[in-house]
């Protein structure tokens, strides 16, 4: 009986550790203890995305506005920020260099994102709008931040969609980094490069 009931307190405890980036959003939200501000979020890697999440960001221009890529990336993504006549040094404007890839992208914003921050718009292309809407979900919603993402319609079209698996293989990574710190990007981008010197 004992051992029957620390059996279904550890199954319990282990579901609640293991769904609370799901749940932690909603109870902020009745509790009224949710941030009050809003961020958008863009992976910069294609210009179509930056112009989306821009275009996004000027209807609401007192939410922080990230930029998530590589130098390359930024660059393009500055170059459209002046072409509309902003300040490069804009209160609101953040960039991230950091991460490699989407899941150490959130990871990394998880770090740097500011404490008064309750909601989240993640931009990104269609193929990947559903995958990244996960990872950033799973990183920041324990901490009672809200993920969106805009309509597939509203983001930039791509050729290829994304396996299912890429979306499970990431939030296992997610819940890895929850544990223990380490979101097993190095272990990604080996096997990136094996997969480059094989084809």
């Amino acid at each position: 009986m004992k051992r029957t009931l620390l059996i279904s307190c550890g199954i319990s405890l282990g579901s609640l550790w293991w769904f609370w980036p799901l749940l932690a959003p909603t109870w902020a939200q009745w509790l009224g203890w949710r941030a009050p501000r809003g961020a958008v979020v863009v992976l910069a890697e294609d210009p179509r995305r930056t112009k989306v999440a821009l275009d996004l960001w000027l209807q609401h221009p007192e939410k922080e506005f990230w930029i998530l890529g590589w130098p390359t990336h930024q660059k393009r993504f500055q170059d459209q920020w002046q072409e509309r006549g902003f300040n490069p040094a804009h209160p609101q404007l953040r960039t991230l260099l950091e991460g490699e890839d989407t899941v150490g992208q959130f990871t990394a914003l998880s770090h740097y994102l500011s404490s008064d921050v309750g909601q989240l718009i993640v931009v990104t292309d269609q193929a990947h709008r559903d995958r990244s809407q996960v990872i950033a979900s799973w990183v920041m919603g324990a901490r009672g931040v809200e993920v969106q993402s805009p309509h597939p319609g509203l983001l930039p079209k791509t050729t290829s969609k994304e396996s299912v698996w890429r979306r499970y293989r990431d939030l296992l990574r997610v819940q890895l980094w929850r544990a223990v710190g380490w979101d097993g990007r190095e272990i990604g981008l080996l096997m990136k490069k094996i997969h480059r010197c094989l084809t």
